[in-house]
């Protein structure tokens, strides 16, 4: 009933053993959705069948250590959301770890069946949205072939909001909530490039200085963006990401002449703030916050 390509499945996958309510308070919440052939309802102790009476339907399970939704129909994309929100919501309430949710990408082209069939392709958040942030495909060793993960992140309903990336400080989330204000950290990064900007120029580094100058006007041209992915359809992403990685890499020309002048990485300190905060709404790995110097705030 959940064939390849028909359908979308994603599993969490535990390191310990699931607390024995999990399953059960599912399917609690979505009593009313429970699928029914004849006078019978499709629930079990560890699995139930639901319908949105619209006609997709869902099958949610859990064995051992994995819980695995699969969904097909019209309206899957709503429908895997809407189960995926539900589960996140119970593992929140536990105090032990989360399970690491992962992904099934499609493959495409032509391939052995035995793969398609014993070898699915799992991916999780970070490694498919920072794909697709980067605008590369995942290569896919067994196939030999590059899947880019636009479709994945549009069927699934993918967003940085949900991600959470790595720095040196551990696990961070991303913060998508309403309360950022994107136009007002753009204002304060456009003022934090124009100013060391500035100091470049004082110190005889015109070209350096020039390119700070081609980011802020780019943070210009997007000030009133209301969603991430118009910054990464812009191209501001990427100039943000490089100028990140210029920053943190000790060993860059960008990185090396700031040091070398007076007072420069206290701008870098303010720049790297602002830039933080943005990267976490668009999904982008964060400046280390050892170059960002002490702040009682964080």
């Amino acid at each position: 009933d959940f064939s390849p390509f028909e359908s979308l499945m994603l599993r969490y996958k535990a390191e310990c053993p699931l607390p024995p309510n999990s399953i059960s308070r599912f399917i609690v919440r979505f009593n009313n959705e429970i699928r029914r052939r004849g006078q019978e309802f499709l629930v079990w102790r560890f699995g139930v069948t639901l319908e949105d009476g619209k006609g997709t339907i869902a099958l949610v399970r859990e064995d051992d250590r994995i819980i695995t939704v699969s969904v097909t129909g019209i309206e899957k994309t709503e429908y895997i959301s809407k189960i995926r929100e539900t589960l996140n919501s119970i593992f929140d309430s536990y105090k032990t770890k989360k399970p690491e949710l992962l992904y099934r990408v499609e493959r495409f082209g032509k391939f052995p069946d035995n793969i398609k069939e014993t070898e699915p392709l799992w991916l999780n958040e970070e490694n498919i949205y920072g794909y697709y942030i980067e605008n590369e495909g995942y290569y896919d060793t067994k196939t030999k072939q590059r899947i880019v993960m636009d479709r994945t992140v549009k069927v699934y309903n993918i967003k940085a909001d949900s991600v959470v990336i790595s720095d040196q400080q551990g696990d961070v989330s991303i913060d998508n909530s309403k309360n950022f204000n994107f136009y007002d950290c753009n204002i304060g990064l456009q003022g934090d490039l124009n100013n060391l900007s500035r100091l470049l120029k004082k110190n005889n580094e015109p070209e350096k200085a020039e390119e700070l100058l081609d980011i802020a006007d780019s943070l210009k041209e997007v000030e009133k963006s209301k969603e991430p992915e118009e910054l990464k359809r812009n191209g501001v992403a990427g100039l943000l990401k490089d100028l990140a990685e210029q920053l943190s890499n000790e060993s860059s020309d960008l990185h090396t002449t700031v040091k070398k002048i007076g007072k420069g990485f206290k701008f870098v300190q303010g720049l790297g703030k602002h830039y933080n905060d943005i990267a976490q709404w668009i999904g982008l790995p964060q400046i280390p916050r050892p170059l960002l110097g002490n702040d009682k705030k964080e």
